[in-house]
C-alpha cells in the first residue's frame, strides 16, 4: 500500500461490542487505533465503525447491505466476528440466529389481541426500570396492582443452558459463516472493494491466566467453555484459511502466550488487547493495495 495517499481510504467495520469498543474509550477501540496507524503510515482513512453489542455475522451482513444499498461503498470492509455466532447458536440450540431471538417471540405473541393486559404490564415495568426515582414508580405499580418485584417473562421458548456436545451445531455454525464470507467476496466483485474477515479470540484460548481476575472470568462462563471449545477446534481443522487464503485470519491464538490481563471479561479484550488486534489488522490492510488512489 502507497502512502501519502490523497483521497482517504474508505473502511467499514463490522462485528458486535467487540468491534464498538465494550470497556474502551473511543480513541482505544479497534477502528481508532487502525485510524492511528494508518495515519503513522502516511495513509489517510476514513474509518467507520458498525459495531453493534450483540451482532452475529449475518446481522452485519445485512447491514453492511443497506450501505451499499444507499449508495455507500468502501475500499475495504473488516468483519470480525466468532463470540456473537458462538453463543448464539449454543444459547438457542440453532446457528444464524440472532442472540435472543425467544425475545421477539415473546413480543410477538404481545401484539395478538387478549394480550393488552400483559402487554400493558410489561410495558410499565420496563418504564420502571429506566426512572432515577425507581422507589416511587414500585410502589405506584404496587398500588395499581402491579407486583413490580416479580416480572412478567416468557412463557414460550423457554430453554435451560445446555452444555452441547453437538458436532452437527458446530458445522452448522460454519456453515453459515462461510456463506456470509461467500457473500461478501461475491459482493466485493460487484461493487469493488477488498474485504479482510477475522475470527475472534477469547478468554478460553488463553493460556497464561492473570491473577484471581482472568481465573474468575473464565470460571463465570465456563459452561460454554466446551462448545466454544469445539468451535475453535472446527475452526483449526477446517478448510477457512486455505479457502479464503489472504482473507481470513484466525485470531484465536493471539493472547494464548501473554501473560499480562488481556480481557474485561470471557470475550473482551481491554484497550491493550484491542491494540494488539488493530495493529495485526493494520499490518493487513498495508498489505492491500486499496490506497492505491490519486
Amino acid at each position: 500500500m502507497p502512502q501519502g495517499s490523497r483521497t482517504p481510504v474508505k473502511i467499514f467495520m463490522f462485528g458486535g461490542s467487540t468491534m464498538w469498543g465494550e470497556g474502551a474509550r473511543d480513541a482505544f477501540t479497534i477502528p481508532s487505533i487502525i485510524a492511528k496507524e494508518l495515519r503513522q503510515k502516511g495513509i489517510a482513512a476514513e474509518v467507520t465503525n458498525f459495531g453493534e453489542t450483540g451482532y452475529v455475522s449475518t446481522q452485519e451482513v445485512i447491514t453492511f447491505l443497506l450501505q451499499l444499498q444507499k449508495g455507500k461503498l468502501p475500499d475495504l470492509v473488516i468483519f470480525y466476528d466468532g463470540v456473537n455466532d458462538m453463543f448464539s447458536a449454543y444459547q438457542q440450540h440453532v446457528a444464524g440466529l440472532p442472540q435472543n431471538e425467544h425475545h421477539r417471540e415473546e413480543e410477538f405473541d404481545l401484539s395478538q389481541p387478549g394480550m393488552f393486559t400483559r402487554r400493558e404490564k410489561m410495558d410499565l415495568q420496563a418504564i420502571a426500570k429506566k426512572l432515577s426515582t425507581v422507589r416511587f414508580a414500585k410502589t405506584l405499580l404496587e398500588r395499581l396492582g402491579f407486583r413490580y418485584p416479580k416480572a412478567v417473562t416468557a412463557e414460550s421458548l423457554s430453554f435451560d443452558i445446555p452444555t452441547p456436545e453437538n458436532e452437527a451445531l458446530v458445522q452448522d455454525l460454519l456453515a453459515i459463516y462461510r456463506s456470509n464470507i461467500d457473500i461478501v467476496n461475491a459482493l466485493s466483485e460487484r461493487y469493488h472493494f477488498k474485504c479482510l474477515f477475522y475470527w475472534q479470540p477469547t478468554i478460553f484460548q488463553k493460556t497464561q491466566l492473570t491473577a484471581a481476575y482472568e481465573l474468575g472470568k473464565r470460571a463465570e462462563m465456563q459452561a460454554i467453555g466446551q462448545f466454544v471449545g469445539q468451535t475453535y477446534e472446527a475452526v483449526h481443522r477446517s478448510e477457512l484459511a486455505e479457502k479464503y487464503k489472504g482473507s481470513f485470519h484466525d485470531l484465536s491464538l493471539v493472547f494464548a502466550d501473554v501473560r499480562q490481563p488481556m480481557y474485561i471479561d470471557w470475550c473482551h479484550p481491554g484497550e491493550s488487547g484491542n491494540e494488539i488486534i488493530a495493529k495485526i489488522m493494520a499490518s493487513d490492510i498495508l498489505g492491500l493495495s486499496v490506497a492505491n488512489k490519486e
